[in-house]
């Protein structure tokens, strides 16, 4: 018997097929698609918000959504 679905499910598959299909991404990006957090030395050193980047990938995900 299988889990019922979840939003997470939704989110696991959008980051995946971001990652994965359109190569877009790499974990860093993916964690900030999620609004997971970096607390790496370099994070807090690195302020740049990357939102051209997370721009580019949710587009292109719309894009394959809507095609």
């Amino acid at each position: 018997m299988s889990a019922p679905f979840t939003s997470h499910d939704l989110r696991r598959s959008a980051v995946t097929h971001i990652a994965e299909s359109l190569g877009i991404g790499g974990e860093p990006l993916i964690k900030r698609l999620l609004g997971h957090t970096d607390g790496s030395v370099t994070a807090i050193y690195n302020r740049y918000g990357y939102m051209k980047e997370m721009r580019a990938a949710l587009e292109a995900w719309a894009r394959e959504l809507t095609r």
